[in-house]
């Protein structure tokens, strides 16, 4: 069964979609490097100083670990927005696009964007959210 076409106002919502994803993936993106900078400059401080410097305890190393948790937490948070982010982006890639230049799509996927932006996201739990940003490729 051939989908009817989208008309002009539905293209037009879309492609702001798109963007506006695009620009939301962006931001969280950027805030998932940030925090991770956080941990890495935090860690070489605490390294640097609690090593170089005789006076202080290495008691501070428990201290970073700590902060270094908060830090894990904040971007499990973070990645779960992107992960919602990407998904949506990718469903526009990969169905909406094609569908416009006039390829056919393999199946019906307009309902799935909607459907998704109603729902609430997903929550994993912080065991599940942990392994999965250190896998993240930064690259």
């Amino acid at each position: 069964m051939i989908p009817e076409p989208l008309s002009s106002g539905a293209l037009q919502a879309l492609i702001h979609l798109y963007r506006a994803e695009m620009g939301r993936m962006t931001a969280y993106r950027q805030r998932l490097d940030t925090t991770t900078n956080w941990a890495i400059t935090s860690t070489a401080l605490v390294t640097t100083f609690s090593i170089g410097n005789p006076q202080i305890p290495h008691t501070a190393f428990i201290f970073l670990m700590l902060v270094n948790v908060f830090f894990l937490l904040v971007e499990g948070r973070r990645f779960q927005f992107y992960e919602a982010s990407r998904f949506r982006v990718l469903l526009l890639e990969h169905y909406f696009y094609p569908e416009v230049l006039g390829q056919t799509v393999a199946r019906d996927w307009r309902s799935a964007p909607g459907a998704r932006i109603a729902s609430k996201p997903s929550r994993r739990t912080r065991e599940a959210a942990a392994p999965t940003c250190a896998r993240i490729p930064w690259t």
